[in-house]
């Protein structure tokens, strides 16, 4: 805008870039969201320039709201009608969008609201498909009061609700078009039912932390969320996310039920069950073998271990080893391969940095399977880490990147080598 005229003639004329527009906000109360005096004259001007275009906004609190700052309180429902995607980053208060807002252009909602907020919400936007929500009512959720035809995704917040086997199956009835869902699951109580089938769902995330698993139901063992695939059949199914670990027989049964081809697979594995018994570093291994034999077709791999990574990584290596398990080799299809290192093993034990050399090259060479693409190492470890490859090692490792391997090592969730 501000190099000469004429690039500010065009910018204004082009009415795609005026679209879409995100306003920093503040809180101020309860229910008072406040922004920077003169952002709402400037986004009726900003908006104006995209003439008859469908919008696109997102509101967020910043971590820190600086002193002294002169603010007016935020409106936005003149333009409520025009919006195609909302995404409100924030919890707890406005702005409201009344019981009786029409929002007919409205596909994509990112929002915290009440119950029955929600229910008017999915009255009056008859397109929307997305849908990320948190939820602020108390008490039980009866998902039988929403409905909706159109919603193809669901995302509901972590750790706001926590949805039952029950609840489940009534998200799935309820919105038959879905075909991504999201949630917390709810371990409390399971009761075994036929399974039903949903053909059109083809990604799940069932999400739980593992500590959380550990210290639930004292005295009892805790129940997987992965048996919530006990109830279902889902034919179309092609990314499987579960926060937990799996389990070769639900996994088994539900994979030869509903014959689905899972593409992108992420999981975790570790002894959810140390409260009733020491931890069994083998028991763990066969299972990690076990679950992922399953899933031939899996191209994107994204897996947290208790176990040393080399040893999951031999199942992957097409030479063949004096393991009887590592034949046939695992995960054929696989491409892309992110690894979370975590527990004491992370903290104590060295990676072997050599083996993984060798097996990742091996995996890009053979001609029978798919070249391994990335590979991301991740140290899941708040304190410093420095067991990183040494010269000679790091030397191999650049071969492979520039050879076009995505290959990083990183802890505490931050890429730090190369």
């Amino acid at each position: 805008m501000r190099v000469c005229r004429r690039w500010k003639d065009i910018a204004v004329s082009v009415c795609e870039l005026w679209s879409f527009l995100n306003i920093r906000c503040y809180q101020v109360s309860a229910d008072r969201i406040m922004v920077r005096r003169g952002v709402l004259r400037g986004f009726t001007t900003w908006f104006s320039r995209a003439q008859a275009r469908p919008l696109s906004m997102t509101l967020c609190l910043p971590r820190e709201t600086r002193g002294n700052v002169k603010t007016e309180e935020l409106d936005i429902s003149a333009v409520l009608p025009r919006l195609w995607r909302l995404e409100l980053r924030y919890r707890g208060c406005g702005p409201p969008i009344s019981s009786g807002t029409y929002l007919p252009l409205l596909k994509c909602l990112t929002i915290s609201l009440g119950d029955s907020e929600l229910e008017a919400v999915l009255k009056h936007a008859p397109l929307l498909t997305e849908l990320s929500w948190s939820r602020l009512s108390a008490g039980d959720l009866d998902f039988r009061w929403f409905t909706s035809s159109m919603l193809t995704k669901l995302e509901l917040g972590r750790g706001d609700q926590k949805v039952s086997a029950t609840q489940f199956i009534s998200i799935l009835e309820n919105f038959p078009s879905l075909t991504d869902l999201s949630f917390c699951v709810d371990l409390q109580a399971f009761n075994t039912r036929p399974p039903l089938t949903f053909p059109n769902l083809q990604s799940l995330t069932l999400n739980y932390h593992f500590l959380q698993l550990r210290e639930l139901n004292h005295g009892v063992p805790p129940i997987p969320p992965i048996r919530l695939l006990d109830l279902v059949t889902l034919p179309h199914l092609v990314r499987l996310h579960c926060t937990s670990p799996l389990r070769q027989d639900v996994l088994s049964a539900f994979i030869s039920r509903s014959a689905c081809a899972v593409r992108e697979l992420e999981c975790q594995f570790y002894d959810y069950d140390t409260v009733h018994r020491p931890f069994q570093s083998d028991v763990l291994e066969s299972d990690i073998w076990g679950s992922l034999s399953l899933c031939p077709s899996v191209e994107t791999l994204d897996i947290t271990l208790e176990s040393d990574i080399t040893f999951f990584l031999e199942g992957i290596d097409t030479e063949k080893k004096k393991y009887s398990r590592a034949a046939p080799l695992l995960l054929p299809a696989l491409q892309h391969l992110t690894i979370t290192y975590s527990g004491t093993t992370a903290c104590k034990t060295r990676i072997n940095y050599s083996d993984i050399i060798d097996i990742v090259r091996r995996r890009r060479e053979d001609t029978e399977t798919p070249a391994l693409k990335s590979l991301h190492i991740m140290i899941d470890e708040s304190t410093e880490w420095d067991l990183y490859p040494g010269d000679t090692l790091a030397a191999e490792f650049h071969r492979l990147i520039s050879g076009g391997l995505d290959f990083t090592i990183g802890s505490d969730k931050k890429v730090v080598w190369p």
